[in-house]
């Protein structure tokens, strides 16, 4: 008598790994077509950002481990507020590791730090607008290190620093908050200077990781 193989379908972990997956390669076929002006290019890091969100939420789901999004904040880093990684807690759950490679927001284009951040080389102009409630509010600089390059976190990544933007648990959970984007002029060696805060983009993320793209200033207020 023949017997039928029993059909199993996909765990909501491996469909969380898989989601997270095409998400991080289509981040980055959204970084190769960004156009060359600054709508563009905030629309590109927009599209970025929502990929590498649920990229980081797969790896937590993928390693059963805290993983998270990351911003460059090494002041003296070329792509300092616009070099982003995906990273993972290693073994010893007290260091990040990286989970793929690094993506880069367009030129221009940078993540606005929350309103605590303290950053030497940042500052805001207002002769266009108050950029009240328009700060990162998912954005721990507090939770600032370095990060590794394999399980055995002994090889440092140029010992550029980097601040948490989300982090997110194995179950998909993680801190609700804002991630604002805009373009900046530079007026130094790594100075930034925001001076529109009427032409950003973004994301909102939920406590249950949900992101939800933000496409005009009024909407964050």
């Amino acid at each position: 008598m023949k017997t039928l193989s029993a059909k199993r379908g996909f765990t909501l972990i491996e469909l969380l790994v898989v989601i997270g997956l095409i998400a991080v390669l289509a981040g980055g076929i959204g970084l190769s077509l960004g156009g060359g002006d600054k709508s563009n290019g905030l629309k590109s890091a927009q599209n970025i950002i929502s990929s590498l969100l649920s990229g980081a939420r797969g790896q937590a789901a993928l390693s059963q481990a805290d993983a998270a999004l990351v911003v460059n904040v090494n002041t003296t880093d070329d792509n300092f507020l616009r070099e982003l990684r995906i990273v993972k807690r290693d073994s010893t759950n007290t260091k990040w590791v990286v989970s793929g490679n690094p993506i880069y927001l367009d030129k221009g284009v940078y993540i606005v730090p929350s309103e605590t951040a303290n950053l030497s080389t940042v500052t805001f102009g207002t002769t266009n607008g108050t950029w009240s409630k328009l700060y990162s509010t998912a954005f721990y600089i507090s939770d600032k290190s370095v990060i590794y390059i394999d399980d055995s976190a002994t090889v440092k990544i140029n010992d550029s620093e980097y601040a948490v933007i989300s982090r997110f648990t194995s179950l998909g959970t993680t801190s609700a908050g804002q991630i604002v984007l805009s373009s900046a002029d530079l007026t130094g060696p790594n100075q930034l200077k925001f001076s529109n805060p009427d032409n950003v983009r973004g994301a909102t993320i939920s406590a249950y990781g949900v992101t939800t793209l933000i496409n005009e200033a009024e909407a964050f207020k």
